[in-house]
């Protein structure tokens, strides 16, 4: 629990981060968020989120601030091996149940840092990113399409800079800073990037950009058969709903000696609008 150092402040007014063993490699720490709470600014007090069956897309800002929309970010010290997401409904003797087995189909990159290989040579930065698994598997998952932007900073960022509103000048998102114009994200399959460390890189931000893949499946492994040749957009009929935008952050830490430089970990992922089933 002590590599959680930062979260984002959220409508809720009750946060959990307990660890949990359920054996084997079944393992990790869960953050849970309870009792949403939000005042608007005509003093109205909501205590529930709205069914909602088609929410208008938050692009990683919008709605963020009004009710019925949630944003939700966490630091760690220590990189994940796994991350999933849930949705929660609060039944009738109070308890929380996900709404839906299968995690957000919301990938979060897994960072490792490759010192240089010799004296006075160049550091490595690199982003793993999978669709996410269910914690018991059957199937793969559903594939995705995926489109990165990057960007560097000379200077540490915090959490709430992770949010991509007009005017925030952090979080890329220009044509100029796309790093992946696009990338089927097939389900059981890293997608990889990879980028030099800069002398004064403190931060390394990317914007990830998901949308739903429409089209055919194998009906024995889940594997797309998608048409796309890898150059231009997506074939239309294989390019789906946007899903959401996800801006991550690794914060290189400056210590001298490049052989053990750590990093840290910044989500900031806002959210659709839940709707119950």
């Amino acid at each position: 629990m002590s590599d959680v150092f930062d979260n984002f402040p959220s409508h809720y007014n009750i946060k959990n981060i307990t660890e949990y063993n359920n054996g084997g490699s079944n393992f990790g720490v869960r953050l849970t968020y309870e009792d949403y709470f939000f005042v608007d600014s005509s003093n109205v007090a909501h205590t529930t989120v709205n069914p909602n069956a088609n929410p208008q897309s938050t692009n990683g800002h919008f709605c963020v601030n009004l009710p019925d929309c949630e944003h939700f970010g966490f630091g760690v010290v220590t990189q994940p091996t796994a991350t999933r997401t849930f949705w929660l409904n609060k039944n009738s003797d109070g308890s929380y149940s996900r709404i839906n087995s299968s995690p957000l189909s919301i990938p979060n990159p897994t960072w490792n840092f490759v010192p240089p290989a010799n004296p006075g040579g160049q550091a490595m930065l690199q982003a793993a990113v999978q669709a996410p698994e269910n914690e018991v598997q059957f199937q793969l998952p559903d594939s995705l399409w995926m489109k990165v932007y990057e960007t560097e900073m000379d200077h540490l960022i915090d959490l709430a800079d992770l949010m991509s509103h007009e005017g925030a000048g952090i979080v890329p998102q220009e044509a100029a800073e796309v790093e992946t114009e696009w990338e089927l994200l097939e389900g059981g399959v890293i997608g990889m990037n990879e980028k030099p460390v800069g002398a004064n890189d403190k931060a390394v931000i990317r914007r990830y950009e998901f949308f739903q893949y429409t089209g055919a499946y194998d009906p024995e492994n889940h594997e797309p058969l998608s048409n796309w040749n890898g150059v231009g957009d997506p074939p239309a009929n294989e390019l789906g709903d946007f899903i959401a935008a996800n801006m991550v952050a690794a914060l290189l830490a400056p210590i001298p000696d490049p052989s053990s430089v750590i990093f840290m970990l910044g989500l900031g992922a806002a959210m659709l609008t839940r709707r119950r089933r």
